[in-house]
């Protein structure tokens, strides 16, 4: 509905994006200074708020605060609340995201183009994975061989991923594979902290390899099979409390130095707390420090 291009300054304000084919606001060429604040996304049928670019072409310093996405993805899947595919030094805080097809938010990246300096932090996601598998509420991929993205994940309520797919009898498969964080490809230097993690298929967190992440002070609830009929452990299927999972997808990439740290883990029966496995015949997992963790089952 709104495109912004190449622009400095431009503040979107308590604007109402109903029931559109595309997205609400796009914002990318090199854009900056972006204010997206208090506004209403209702069903629009692709992504709410979408920055676009590569390492020379990226929106950066965009702010998307105090608004509402009920619904984002109805025509597209693979669709998110709000979604930057290379975008940095922004900040999204504050926002209610309710029902995505896919993600709640997610900042990607394009080719080995970094997304660095970002803040994710006071947001309420639920229901995410509405109409696809395989993500988190929230879901980070730092790009390339990045490390030290700076980016922090803070004081975010993540609750409720669903997930959805089908079997090859075509029998519907709901909640199906999800995570509340998923720090995907080789994700580095990210800090998560102070979150609440709730309601999810897998486990409130994956490390999809990478290093020097540090997840503390969350808390981790009702992860694993939250809800009746959820997938059997399988070829995507695994069920721990709080998922701490590698596949180091390059040996060029470093994998390890990751710390968790001073979480509450709540774990139901049959359920262990942290998974260190490594799936894919990927090499063995490497963590500087699992620590100081309150388990309470």
């Amino acid at each position: 509905a709104v495109r912004i291009s190449d622009a400095v300054g431009v503040s979107v304000t308590n604007c109402t994006f109903e029931h559109l084919g595309g997205g609400g606001v796009h914002v990318g060429n090199r854009s900056r200074s972006v204010e997206v604040v208090g506004s209403r996304f209702f069903r629009p049928g692709q992504s709410g708020v979408v920055m676009t670019g590569n390492g020379s072409a990226q929106a950066q310093r965009v702010l998307v605060e105090n608004c509402s996405f009920d619904r984002p993805g109805t025509i597209l899947a693979s669709a998110a609340g709000i979604i930057g595919s290379t975008v940095s030094y922004s900040t999204f805080r504050a926002n209610r995201i309710l029902n995505s097809s896919r993600w709640g938010i997610a900042v990607r990246s394009n080719g080995l183009a970094a997304s660095i300096g970002n803040t994710i932090e006071l947001n309420r996601i639920e229901g995410a994975g509405q109409s696809s598998r395989d993500l988190g509420g929230i879901s980070l991929c730092s790009g390339g061989p990045t490390r030290g993205t700076g980016t922090v994940v803070r004081s975010n309520c993540v609750k409720d991923m669903v997930g959805t797919d089908t079997n090859d009898q075509g029998e519907l498969l709901r909640p199906f594979f999800t995570w509340s964080v998923y720090l995907d490809n080789n994700s580095s230097g990210f800090t998560v902290e102070g979150n609440v993690l709730s309601g999810n298929v897998n486990g409130g967190l994956f490390f999809h390899g990478g290093a020097d992440n540090t997840v503390r002070n969350n808390v981790f609830a009702r992860t694993s099979g939250f809800a009746p009929g959820a997938s059997e452990p399988g070829d995507y299927g695994w069920y721990h409390a709080a998922s701490v999972q590698y596949a180091k997808l390059s040996p060029l990439v470093h994998g390890g130095n990751n710390s968790v740290l001073r979480n509450v883990v709540l774990v139901t029966s049959n359920q262990s707390a942290w998974s260190l496995n490594a799936p894919f015949n990927a090499s063995t997992p490497e963590l500087a420090a699992v620590d100081r963790n309150l388990y309470y089952s």
